[in-house]
């Protein structure tokens, strides 16, 4: 997982609050449809959670089938506390993800549910504290209740086999690659600056900017 950077929010969404607007399913098809697109281009097209690519096939509507709007705090939580009422339509509770099933098994929102998880992915304290095991793909963090919001399958599942598999093989097409040349610290740290700003991102990018950063800090 890496931190997403929220950009500025679609016009049309500001309006639809401007004008009264306080419940997510009242938007209308092209206020979704650019609440998405917005979404996508600031993540580079990966998952919120598992950073899987989604986004970059549409069907012959011209929506991407593979991408869903994800509320981070869930608007089963949020229709509790008043106070907490228009955050089912603040971005910055609103982020994109995949339809969370692989070969039988949930993963990211469609294992989360209604769940309530303990950190946002904006948040950059996140990420700092994300480790992966480079051998077999797991994602763990320092924190103990965010290692639960990522490990626990009622939450986010993202040690499900497949994404592990998936990891591992992000990282060593990473490694083919810079094994044909010498990894000295510039071309590690223009790797680096290059899955920051690439678009679209690299899928699983949050394990390869751990294995370049470890690299880097060996180098030291």
């Amino acid at each position: 997982m890496i931190t997403i950077r929220k950009q500025r929010e679609p016009k049309s969404l500001t309006q639809f609050r401007a004008s009264g607007g306080k419940k997510f399913d009242d938007l209308d098809s092209v206020t979704k449809n650019e609440l998405r697109a917005s979404l996508l281009k600031e993540q580079g097209y990966i998952c919120a959670y598992c950073m899987k690519r989604i986004g970059r096939d549409r069907n012959e509507k011209g929506y991407c089938d593979d991408v869903t709007i994800e509320h981070v705090v869930p608007r089963a939580y949020t229709k509790t506390i008043p106070e907490m009422e228009m955050m089912e339509i603040d971005y910055s509770n609103l982020v994109a993800v995949c339809t969370g099933n692989s070969n039988g098994m949930t993963h990211c929102d469609t294992s989360k549910e209604d769940n309530l998880i303990s950190f946002n992915p904006c948040n950059s304290a996140v990420e700092a504290s994300i480790k992966y095991g480079l051998k077999d793909g797991t994602i763990s963090s320092s924190n103990e209740s965010w290692d639960d919001d990522l490990n626990s399958q009622s939450k986010l599942n993202l040690n499900h086999p497949t994404l592990k598999t998936n990891r591992k093989a992000a990282l060593k097409g990473l490694i083919r690659v810079l094994d044909k040349k010498k990894w000295s610290r510039t071309q590690l740290e223009r790797r680096i600056d290059q899955l920051d700003n690439n678009q679209p991102k690299a899928e699983y990018v949050g394990i390869l900017k751990y294995f370049i950063n470890k690299k880097l800090s060996s180098l030291r």
